[in-house]
């Protein structure tokens, strides 16, 4: 049983670390393959979504992100497909209009363990975490959305 509290408190104390921590700045690749650094498309608090072309919740994801967006927020997007011609498809099916971004070498999905879609984290200018969401409910999007500084 002393075994198992501590186990708890150390994965408290472990998630807890991550917000208090700042992003490292990772590099990312845009769909025309140029290398891009995560705090050159950063300019204000920032939503970052991890998505999928299986990822059926994802759709929906996106059609309520385009109808807040413009908000005090940026979206930006990284798919988990490999696939380029997949993915293609999948921003015109699914209506993308935000920045997708490739994660090739999946640095960024293990950054934050990432092993569905989507995953939302937001996060500030600084790159400073305030908070990951797995999964997509309209409630958890506005929750995460009411988070600030």
């Amino acid at each position: 049983m002393r075994k198992k509290i501590i186990l708890y408190f150390v994965c408290i104390l472990s998630t807890s670390l991550l917000f208090t921590k700042n992003l490292p700045n990772f590099q990312l690749e845009s769909l025309a393959g140029k290398k891009i650094n995560l705090v050159q498309v950063i300019q204000r608090r920032t939503l970052l979504v991890f998505w999928a072309s299986w990822c059926l919740p994802c759709k929906k994801l996106f059609r309520q992100l385009e109808k807040i967006k413009n908000r005090d927020f940026s979206v930006i997007t990284v798919s988990l497909d490999t696939k380029k011609t997949l993915l293609l498809s999948s921003i015109k099916k699914f209506n993308i209009k935000f920045p997708v971004f490739l994660d090739s070498k999946e640095k960024l999905s293990n950054y934050f363990e990432v092993s569905s879609a989507p995953v939302l984290v937001l996060f500030t200018k600084e790159l400073k975490v305030l908070k990951i969401e797995e999964g997509f409910t309209e409630q958890g999007l506005r929750n995460i959305l009411k988070i600030k500084e």
